[in-house]
C-alpha cells in the first residue's frame, strides 16, 4: 500500500493514476445493489 490513510499525498496518486475517478463513483452510486431490488421486490408483492 503506497499510502494508507487518504491524506494529501493519496489524493495526488489517485487524481494521477485515476483521473476520471468521479465519473467512475457516480456511475457505481446509480447501479442497484442485490438488496435494494430485493427490497424493492418485496415491496411490489404488497
Amino acid at each position: 500500500m503506497l499510502e494508507p490513510t487518504h491524506n494529501a499525498q493519496f489524493v495526488a496518486l489517485r487524481n494521477h493514476f485515476r483521473p476520471r475517478w468521479h465519473d467512475h463513483r457516480n456511475v457505481l452510486n446509480r447501479l442497484q445493489l442485490g438488496h435494494e431490488i430485493g427490497s424493492i421486490r418485496s415491496q411490489l408483492a404488497l
